[in-house]
């Protein structure tokens, strides 16, 4: 039996898949715990998984992002306020959590930046990602917009995927620069690219998709493997996961 801590931002879309796969874990016998915010302790407390709440991170400064996210409101700083504002922060609750608890393995969202930067690093422990979407966020060379395949492919705006690309790159350009002063601060190496691209490098990336609904892409890295949906329905206490883990 190995420990699996889950760490996830207290969001329904991003939490729903990590419940499905915690309790896919806990049938095989593994002992799982999660890292997250208030919004959602109460949800994962009745599914009888143990809980390390935050702490040093602030859940009202979390609320005030995910607001500006869910009302449409894409400006960098709002979805910069969460993905790396709340970085150090995070590091500090998961010391805590190793202290008291010392997982063997980590299953992050792919929006929770603080296992991905550095703790893994820090800890030498194994790391894999579970995306929210169902379509796959790394870049390559068929998908310079990540996800949005299928939607340039319907709207026949193709050919200008390498110039929205490029815009997208531009606006997020001060965004690897941060991650890399964060990596700084505990002796940790810059990164090469973006920190999406690195996400691709690391040893397993899970998309609870199907390669035919994200286009049969052929340019993902070894690492990226998709599972089917994972699906949990609270009120039935039913969950469902396809593919594997």
């Amino acid at each position: 039996m190995s420990r699996f801590l889950l760490t996830v931002w207290p969001v329904r879309t991003h939490l729903n898949p990590f419940m499905s796969v915690a309790h896919a874990l806990r049938q095989r016998g593994h002992e799982v715990a999660f890292y997250t915010g208030t919004a959602v302790l109460d949800i994962v407390r009745q599914q009888g998984f143990r809980c390390f709440p935050f702490q040093a991170v602030d859940d009202t400064r979390v609320e005030q992002a995910v607001r500006g996210l869910a009302s449409r409101n894409w400006r960098p700083d709002n979805w910069h306020e969460l993905m790396l504002g709340t970085v150090p922060e995070q590091l500090q609750d998961l010391e805590d959590v190793w202290k008291a608890w010392s997982p063997d393995a980590v299953l992050c969202d792919i929006a929770m930046w603080g296992p991905i930067l550095v703790l893994h690093e820090l800890k030498s422990a194994p790391l894999a990602l579970l995306s929210h979407v169902a379509t796959c966020l790394l870049p390559g060379a068929e998908n310079p917009l990540p996800g949005m395949r299928w939607l340039l492919k319907g709207a026949g705006v193709g050919p200008l995927a390498p110039a929205l690309a490029g815009i997208a790159h531009w606006a997020s350009a001060g965004v690897p620069r941060a991650a890399n002063k964060l990596r700084e601060t505990w002796g940790l190496p810059p990164l090469s690219g973006t920190v999406t691209e690195f996400t691709g490098r690391l040893p397993l990336y899970l998309i609870p998709g199907t390669p035919a609904f994200d286009g049969d892409r052929r340019d993902l890295p070894p690492s990226a493997h998709y599972i089917g949906p994972c699906l949990w329905d609270k009120d039935r206490d039913q969950h469902c996961i396809q593919g594997r883990l």
